[in-house]
C-alpha cells in the first residue's frame, strides 16, 4: 500500500492523503476487511506522527471495532498497539499498558515478531512513564534481544522510534544508576523468548515463576478462558456468539486460537482441559 511507503518515509501529509483516499474507496464499495483495517490502523500512526492524538485514539479504536467485529486479529492487534502508543502520549498510561498487553497478547498467537518487539519497547517506555525504572530496563533488555531477530538494526533506525527510546534509557538510567541499570537490562537480555513474552506481559517476573497466586499460569487471554469455558459446555460457536455478544467468526477465531495456543486438535480436548485447569484450582 503506497500510504504505508509514505508513512515510512516520513511524507505525512502524502501518507495521510493516500490512506485517506484508500478509506473512502473502501467505504464507497461497502467493504470491510483486514486491509480496512489495516489502513485505518496506519493514518492512526499518521496522526500519532502528527501529534494529533484524539484523532489518533478515535482511528484506532475504530480500528480495532472492526477488527474485532470481523474476526480480523492479526490487524486489530497492531491498531490495539497504536491505540496503545497514541494513549501513552496522551499521559494514560494505565490505559496503554491495558492496550498494549492486549496486542502482545494476540501478537504471540500469531507469533508477530516485529510486532512483538515493538509492544515490548513500548512497553518499556510505558513503564519508564510509570515510574517502574527497574522494569523498563529489564523490557529494554528484553527488546535489545528481540530486535536482531528482524535481521535489522534496533528500531529500524526509525527517529519517531528511536528517540522515546533513548528517552527512556536516559530516563531510567538516572534513577537506578548505572550499574543496576545495566543488571536489569541483562536480565531481560537474558531471558528466553518465551520468558521475555511472559514477563512483558506481567506473568512472571525475570528468571521466575509465574507471580499470579492460587491460579495457575495458562497461555489463554482472559476472553479465551470464557469461550473455553462455554465449549466445555457445549456450546457452538454462534451460541457462543450470542452469549458474549460477539460475531460468530470472532467465536470461531478464538476456538481456533485457543487449540492452536494448547496443541489441542478438537472441542473435546478443550473441555478435558477446562476441567483439568478447574481441578489444578481446586485440589
Amino acid at each position: 500500500m503506497q500510504g504505508i511507503v509514505a508513512w515510512l518515509g516520513g511524507d505525512l501529509p502524502y501518507a495521510q492523503a493516500l490512506l485517506e483516499d484508500a478509506l473512502a474507496r473502501f467505504d464507497a464499495l461497502g467493504e470491510l476487511n483486514s486491509t480496512v483495517v489495516l489502513a485505518q490502523a496506519m493514518l492512526a500512526a499518521t496522526a500519532i506522527s502528527q501529534r494529533n492524538l484524539d484523532r489518533a485514539v478515535a482511528l484506532s479504536r475504530q480500528a480495532c471495532a472492526i477488527g474485532e467485529r470481523y474476526g480480523e486479529q492479526s490487524t486489530r492487534a497492531h491498531a490495539l498497539s497504536l491505540l496503545a502508543l497514541a494513549q501513552w502520549h496522551r499521559g494514560d498510561v494505565v490505559q496503554a499498558s491495558t492496550h498494549a498487553k492486549d496486542s502482545l497478547r494476540i501478537m504471540r498467537t500469531f507469533n508477530d515478531t516485529f510486532g512483538t518487539v515493538l509492544l515490548v519497547e513500548r512497553l518499556a517506555w510505558i513503564a519508564g512513564t510509570a515510574g517502574e525504572a527497574e522494569r523498563a530496563a529489564v523490557l529494554l533488555g528484553v527488546a535489545r534481544r528481540l530486535w536482531p531477530l528482524l535481521g535489522g538494526q534496533p528500531l529500524l533506525g526509525s527517529d519517531q522510534w528511536l528517540d522515546p527510546h533513548e528517552r527512556c534509557e536516559r530516563q531510567v538510567r538516572s534513577v537506578l544508576g548505572g550499574a543496576a541499570f545495566q543488571a536489569a537490562f541483562d536480565r531481560g537480555a537474558a531471558l528466553d523468548h518465551a520468558q521475555a513474552i511472559a514477563y512483558a506481559l506481567g506473568e512472571s517476573p525475570p528468571n521466575g515463576p509465574a507471580t499470579h497466586v492460587g491460579e495457575p499460569l495458562v497461555p489463554l487471554t482472559r476472553r479465551e478462558l470464557q469461550v473455553a469455558e462455554l465449549v466445555a459446555e457445549g456450546l457452538s460457536n454462534r451460541e457462543i456468539g450470542a452469549r458474549l455478544v460477539i460475531a460468530q467468526r470472532t467465536a470461531e477465531g478464538h476456538v481456533d486460537h485457543i487449540l492452536g495456543k494448547l496443541g489441542l486438535t478438537n472441542r473435546t480436548q478443550i473441555a478435558r482441559w477446562v476441567a483439568e485447569q478447574r481441578e489444578g484450582r481446586n485440589p
